[in-house]
C-alpha cells in the first residue's frame, strides 16, 4: 500500500506541477493577444510600382496581431505585435512588420456616428524598380463598432468593409519618393486557435501522457 501511495503521489506531483506551468501564461497570453485574418484585393498601384508582382485585382490574404492590455486614452504606441500580407495565391509577394514605431488608433463616435479602428505599422520587404516597403496602414469602419475609446478589438460585425481599407506604403531608395499599394478589407475573422489555446492543448496531453506513465509504473508495481 505504500508503494502505491508514492507512485500514485510522484504522478499527482508531476502532473501539478505541469498544469500550474500551463496555467501561468495561459491566463496572461490569452487576456492580451488578439489576431485577425483578413482577405481583399488590391484596389491600386501607384505607377512606380507597375509591372512588379503586386498587380491591381490581385487577392490579398493578410493577418495583424496586437497586444490588448487594459488602455485608455484612444491612442495606444507600441501594442502592434506583428503582421504580414500576401500578395497572389500562391503568393507572388509578401510584407511583414518591422522594427520602428507602431500602434493603434481608436475613435469612438457617439449617437450612431461611425467609428474608426487603424492599426499603423512599420514594414519590410523585397523592392520594386528601387521602392521598398517602409509602412503599412490597417484602417476599419463601421458603425457602433466601440462604446468607449479604450484600447480593444473591433465588434466584427458593425465593420463596413465598403469604407475599410489597407495600405502599403513604399519609398525611393535614392530620393525618398513614396509609392503605394492599397486595396480593400473584404472579410475580417479572429484567429480562431491564439497560441494560448495551443499551449493549454499541448499540457493537457502531456497531463494525459503523465497520468498514463504513472499507471503503467503502478501496474509494474503490482507485477
Amino acid at each position: 500500500m505504500q508503494m502505491i501511495k508514492k507512485l500514485f503521489g510522484k504522478g499527482l506531483a508531476l502532473s501539478t506541477i505541469w498544469l500550474c506551468s500551463i496555467l501561468l501564461p495561459l491566463n496572461v497570453t490569452h487576456a492580451a493577444t488578439v489576431s485577425f485574418h483578413f482577405t481583399g484585393v488590391v484596389s491600386a498601384v501607384s505607377g512606380p510600382l507597375s509591372g512588379s508582382s503586386i498587380a491591381n485585382g490581385a487577392t490579398v490574404n493578410g493577418l495583424v496581431t496586437f497586444t490588448n492590455d487594459p488602455a485608455t486614452g484612444g491612442v495606444y504606441q507600441g501594442v502592434v505585435t506583428g503582421f504580414s500580407i500576401d500578395f497572389g495565391t500562391p503568393a507572388t509577394y509578401t510584407a511583414s512588420m518591422d522594427a520602428g514605431a507602431n500602434g493603434i488608433r481608436i475613435i469612438n463616435t457617439p449617437l450612431g456616428g461611425t467609428d474608426q479602428w487603424r492599426l499603423d505599422s512599420k514594414a519590410t520587404g523585397n523592392s520594386f524598380n528601387g521602392y521598398t516597403p517602409t509602412d503599412f496602414e490597417f484602417r476599419l469602419l463601421g458603425q457602433n463598432m466601440f462604446t468607449n475609446n479604450d484600447l480593444q478589438a473591433p465588434n466584427l460585425s458593425a465593420i463596413l468593409s465598403s469604407a475599410s481599407r489597407w495600405r502599403l506604403i513604399f519609398e525611393n531608395n535614392n530620393d525618398g519618393e513614396s509609392a503605394r499599394v492599397q486595396g480593400t478589407i473584404a472579410h475580417l475573422t479572429a484567429v480562431p486557435l491564439p497560441t494560448a489555446v495551443l499551449l493549454f492543448g499541448a499540457g493537457l496531453i502531456s497531463l494525459v501522457g503523465l497520468g498514463a506513465g504513472g499507471l503503467r509504473n503502478l501496474r509494474g508495481a503490482k507485477a
